[in-house]
């Protein structure tokens, strides 16, 4: 997965969880800061998760406790036993 991109300056620690969680599944990732104004506009949130062949993931204004649920997901490892 790459890049994980904020985008408008948020503090470098916003996204840390979440590349965390990505890397842990042992997935390549990469933290884009991107702080023009465009590009929040553009997205409507202040992070994305983009995979390398530029298809959205997941976006969102802050990594919750959720970070390992999005990166499960993204990652392609979540099942759904139903």
């Amino acid at each position: 997965m790459s890049p994980l991109s904020d985008l408008t300056g948020l503090p470098k620690n916003a996204a840390c969880g979440l590349e965390r969680a990505i890397a842990a599944r042992g997935a390549p990732v990469a933290v884009l800061d991107v702080t023009d104004q465009v590009a929040r506009d553009i997205y409507g949130y202040d992070l994305i998760l983009v995979r390398p062949d530029l298809h959205v993931v997941w976006r969102g204004n802050t990594v919750t406790e959720d970070a390992a649920q999005i990166a499960t997901v993204a990652t392609g490892y979540f099942h759904d036993p139903n």
